[in-house]
């Protein structure tokens, strides 16, 4: 047994500040350790990735947020993470630890748990841990950006069915090797993915007007968001049904889905983007904006009643909760906006023609930082996760596409498609890329699938689930 001092980074709206938790008893077989933060409710918030004690040891902080009334460490020795899966030179990291579903992946108990409220010196208290934890693990084989991503020839794949348009509506399912595309219509075809290349219609379609949402629950639950404010809820079998309730006196235009809160919430932006959250079977109005929308506008959820959107007509973010506006920028010809695990809110904004180059930015408690140089594109870029911790996709209308890692930094562009880019999912094997311009011919709309290369190094795993039994 030990007894360690560990540096926890806690960041808010003021100064972050440096909170030392004394870990008692930690057993001398415990090699990775990370925290989880929970609101004055109980409320599970957000947790940080595990790390090797042997880091935490020589300082590395383990970074919490601000509104944390609680905090719970876990320890876990390295034969429960089952290194087998990872070459023995490789250093074992993940994403940030979350409880994980009923049906899915889960770590085994850690070895160590013990609990307490944060304060200058927090003494924790051993705790047995009844609910089960999951994370994605990543081993650092890249060590440039490009080497994380590399692409071979695009497949091409036909979609069946209706000419018009995929929208911009695409999901990534529960484990990362299917996604769901929906036309851009009325009662909405919807089609599968699934690696590397089969493209299937589901039916029925989903009766009702436009899409104007897609997103996956905590929970692995599909939820879907119609024009008129219907929502619906399903899974990656296609099977959906209706949620009951009041539809809202406006037109739908966004959908953000809560990423910690049990039960889910769901929220909508309308087409004046005032904000609403679905309380039961009724759509309660909670921000009132004043600002125009724009088709490309999103809405994000950032924590527990906090959430945070881009008006790129006026060229503003902000971010907000129930009592008003908690923070808003100015920042030209925004793009996207994208919660990203480990960056936090991303944005791309600039063109060639305004003040601001095309760039990627981190919106956080200290404002704007960008991420990296001026991206080397002349077109607009959008933003899309590759699900992973601290990575992410971006491409521009040229049919380009880039990778940005926090710790490899950025990677040159890379054509994929002769048009614009409509949406790009990240799945285990490769890239999901849906043009902007999807019909060519009556009957015919195609897809892209970017199948990534092997690891340029033999013996070299870029990532794998922790799929372990739990005990």
């Amino acid at each position: 047994m030990r007894h360690l001092a560990a540096l926890l980074l806690v960041v808010g709206c003021e100064e972050p500040s440096l909170v030392v938790a004394l870990v008692p008893d930690l057993p001398d077989s415990v090699t990775h350790i990370g925290a989880l933060a929970f609101s004055e409710g109980g409320e599970f918030i957000h947790g940080t990735p595990l790390i090797p004690l042997s880091e935490v040891s020589t300082g590395k902080p383990l970074a919490l947020g601000a509104a944390v009334s609680e905090m719970l460490v876990v320890g876990y020795e390295r034969g429960q993470l089952d290194p087998s899966k990872l070459p023995g030179s490789e250093v074992l990291r993940s994403s940030p630890l979350e409880f994980g579903a009923e049906d899915g992946p889960v770590l085994p108990t850690p070895a160590y748990a013990a609990q307490g409220e944060p304060s200058e010196a927090v003494a924790l208290t051993q705790v047995s841990l009844a609910r089960k934890l999951t994370a994605d693990w990543v081993g650092p084989c890249a060590r440039r950006p490009c080497e994380r991503f590399q692409f071979g020839r695009a497949l091409e794949l036909s979609v069946p069915g209706e000419t018009e348009e995929l929208s911009r509506w695409e999901v990534t399912l529960p484990g990362r090797r299917s996604a769901l595309l929906f036309r851009d219509a009325p009662d909405t075809p919807i089609y599968r993915f699934s690696e590397p290349d089969r493209v299937e219609i589901l039916t029925p379609s989903l009766p009702g007007p436009r899409l104007r949402g897609a997103r996956v629950s905590r929970d692995g639950q599909v939820v879907l968001l119609q024009e008129n404010g219907r929502v619906w809820l399903g899974t990656a079998d296609g099977d959906f049904r209706l949620h009951e309730g009041s539809l809202p006196e406006t037109e739908s235009r966004s959908l953000a889905v809560s990423r910690t809160t049990d039960p889910f919430e769901i929220y909508m932006q309308d087409a004046y983007s005032d904000v609403y959250v679905l309380t039961a079977t009724t759509w309660r109005r909670i921000h009132v904006s004043g600002l125009p929308y724009d088709d490309g506008q999103d809405l994000e959820w950032v924590r527990p009643n906090e959430l945070a959107y881009v008006a790129p007509e006026a060229d503003r973010l902000l971010r907000f909760d129930a009592s008003g506006v908690l923070a808003q920028e100015r920042l030209p010809s925004i793009r996207t906006l994208l919660h990203i695990p480990g960056l936090g809110l991303v944005i791309s904004a600039g063109t060639l023609r305004t003040e601001v180059l095309p760039s990627l930015f981190v919106w956080d408690h200290e404002g704007l930082r960008r991420l990296d140089a001026p991206l080397p594109t002349r077109a607009p870029l959008r933003v899309w996760p590759t699900g992973w911790p601290e990575e992410l996709i971006f491409g521009g209308v040229n049919g380009e596409i880039g990778y940005f890692g926090e710790e490899l930094g950025l990677c040159e562009l890379d054509r994929q498609s002769d048009e614009g880019l409509r949406s790009v999912s990240g799945l285990e094997g490769g890239l999901l890329i849906v043009p902007a311009r999807a019909g060519y011919e009556v009957g015919e709309t195609r897809v892209f699938f970017a199948a990534f290369e092997e690891a340029p190094r033999p013996n070299c795993e870029t990532a794998y689930r922790a799929d372990l039994p739990a005990d």
